[in-house]
């Protein structure tokens, strides 16, 4: 493969047309007030910078200033500290009641000022795939495996059928289980 070249003098005619347009708008801009004031501005902040720059000051005098600085961050960073924090049954959010393995989401409601349960759903403990609601939603199937509840009776005479208000209650008996533990042990 060849290697490409550059023309030097595509560079050289750049070069000499960007000197010539940067001198122009430089000779068009001197007489603009807002444009000189800026470069007036400029110019005082590389003074004033320079100026800080080769002071010499005591090595307490940095420390003493590195400490401020510190605090100072510390204190704004408290002041702004995230409100809703995590409350630590957060990521309690699977687990198996009865027979089926349910899943859910903690949110937080400004209307009853705390964390409520939101996507509440159930999954096939065989092979944990959604379950699906048939006909009068007291019967479910499994679409992967195809199990179905109640079963002709059989099975679901064993195990009632799990009601999405009921789940949400034993959720909450198991977080404030989970808080009482937390704050006594």
């Amino acid at each position: 493969m060849a290697k490409k070249e550059t023309k030097w003098y595509w560079i050289a005619l750049g070069t000499v047309t960007l000197s010539v347009v940067s001198d122009n708008i430089s000779e068009y801009t001197k007489n603009i007030p807002v444009v000189k004031q800026i470069v007036d501005l400029f110019k005082w902040l590389y003074t004033i910078s320079e100026r800080f720059l080769t002071m010499q000051f005591p090595l307490w005098s940095y420390l003493l200033f590195s400490i401020c600085v510190w605090g100072i961050f510390r204190l704004l960073k408290s002041m702004f500290k995230d409100t809703n924090q995590h409350p630590s049954f957060y990521t309690y959010n699977k687990d198996k009641f009865r027979f089926w393995i349910w899943r859910w989401e903690w949110v937080w409601s400004e209307r009853y000022n705390s964390w409520v349960i939101t996507n509440l759903l159930s999954f096939c403990p065989v092979c944990d795939v959604g379950l699906l609601h048939v006909g009068s939603h007291k019967q479910v199937r499994c679409p992967k495996c195809q199990t179905r509840w109640p079963d002709d009776g059989a099975f679901y005479a064993e195990h009632e059928y799990e009601d999405k208000d009921d789940i949400e209650q034993l959720i909450l008996a198991n977080v404030r289980s989970m808080e009482s533990k937390q704050n006594n042990g």
